[in-house]
């Protein structure tokens, strides 16, 4: 599962990188311009506010929501399997009405301990080290991406949860099982826009014949 990712791109950042792309997209009004650049950060965590985009009557507009939908505070629902939201009718009918966009420059991933080679389960044993080894990972060659995600609206405000689906193959090397739904920007306003049905149909993992930049971000 994905709970912790880097942004360095705020509205503006975005704005013209989409509109380079021929992409127009608004504000949704609900707060001054300028708080959308300032929800930037090298860690984003589950709870946070988070920069979003969402169609309003059909135009992309960048949004604020909470990262976590949060039916349960003690239980807060950060990702959304794929499989989940196609099986399950209340997590369809959301993907089908409530989809959004999370922009992003990398996100993180933590190797399992019982994955540990010996030689780092040496080292941390004799050194009491008790936190798992992180890894960042970033698509080569793009200005960033976006994680396809759905939300809600609750007590006047809104929460998204990320999309997940089966690993990349280069995850594998962590290992890990899981994987946010990655896109190109170039590719993002499809998924706003497309028939529902169709995107059912057709999510899945980041292609295997594209790769992942994966680096070691902790000392072990």
């Amino acid at each position: 599962m994905c709970s912790d990712y880097k942004s360095f791109k705020g509205a503006k950042d975005i704005k013209k990188l989409m509109k380079e792309l021929g992409i127009d997209v608004g504000y949704d009004g609900r707060f001054p311009e300028e708080r959308y650049d300032e929800i930037i950060g090298e860690s984003k965590r589950i709870t946070d506010d988070i920069l979003t985009i969402k169609l309003k009557e059909q135009d992309p507009v960048f949004s604020i929501m909470g990262w976590s939908i949060n039916w349960n505070a003690k239980q807060p629902i950060f990702n959304s399997r794929i499989e989940t939201i196609k099986s399950e009718k209340r997590w369809t009918d959301i993907f089908r009405n409530a989809r959004c966009l999370i922009p992003a420059d990398a996100f993180y991933e933590f190797r399992p301990f019982e994955n540990d080679p010996p030689e780092t389960v040496k080292y941390k044993k004799e050194r009491k080290i008790k936190r798992k080894t992180k890894f960042e990972i970033s698509i080569p060659d793009e200005p960033g991406f976006v994680i396809g995600g759905i939300y809600i609206h609750n007590n006047g405000a809104e929460f998204c949860s990320m999309i997940t689906t089966e690993a990349h193959k280069d995850l594998k090397q962590i290992p890990h099982h899981r994987c946010p739904y990655l896109m190109n920007y170039r590719d993002a306003l499809e998924f706003l826009r497309a028939d529902p049905d169709y995107l059912l149909d057709n999510i899945k993992h980041y292609p295997d014949d594209k790769h992942l930049k994966i680096k070691q971000v902790s000392e072990i």
